[in-house]
């Protein structure tokens, strides 16, 4: 998660300086925010250091519990939501493709 970090996308924000950012600013502790999130403290420690393996889920539940809204964006993402509507309108339950 460190800005020189890189994976087959290219580079990462820096998450877990934004993560510690908010947290600091919002006057909590890492055990505050720990509970605030309901997860545990080593959690929101290894986000602040750049951990790169912790679960999408826990990550929401820390970045949401400081109000930190993650945007998920995909060049195709308009034809897929337009062929789940069309799949939702005839009824077919296995959605787009």
């Amino acid at each position: 998660m460190s800005s020189s970090s890189r994976d087959d996308t290219g580079s990462l924000p820096d998450l877990g300086s934004i993560v510690r950012y908010h947290r600091k600013t919002a006057k909590l502790t890492q055990e505050n925010l720990a509970r605030l999130a309901g997860v545990g403290t080593t959690v929101v420690r290894e986000i602040e250091k750049g951990k790169r393996t912790v679960r999408l889920t826990t990550l929401l539940r820390v970045t949401g519990a400081l109000s930190i809204r993650l945007e998920w964006t995909s060049p195709l993402r308009e034809a897929y939501e337009y062929e789940k509507e069309v799949a939702r309108a005839e009824g077919t339950s296995t959605g787009p493709r």
